[in-house]
């Protein structure tokens, strides 16, 4: 379990998984990240989908993934309905910046 925190919130994410397989094909908000050299994770990407696996797995920024890694690329999920996860996705994109998959 990857516990995520930003400035006013605390979520539970599944993973970090080194592999997509364990992404369940449900509604949520999936974070891509690499180990930094504390042992932590940096977060890369953050995307939200009605099929987190099939997104993940099909994703057009796969290669952005790959350039931005450091020790392993890291797949983990939250999941929650298409209200949150939109919400979630916007909250967590303002609060990493992450150097992946501007929109």
């Amino acid at each position: 379990m990857l516990t995520v925190i930003t400035n006013t919130h605390q979520y539970k994410f599944e993973g970090p998984y080194d592999e997509i397989r364990p992404l369940k094909n449900d509604s949520g908000v999936y974070l891509i990240s690499t180990l930094n050299n504390a042992g932590g994770h940096d977060v890369i990407d953050i995307g939200e989908s009605s099929t987190v696996q099939d997104r993940a797995s099909m994703h057009d920024r796969a290669d952005d993934w790959r350039a931005c890694i450091n020790n392993g690329l890291y797949y983990s999920a939250c999941y929650c309905d298409e209200n949150k996860r939109m919400a979630l996705e916007k909250e967590l994109r303002a609060y990493f910046d992450p150097p992946c998959g501007d929109r």
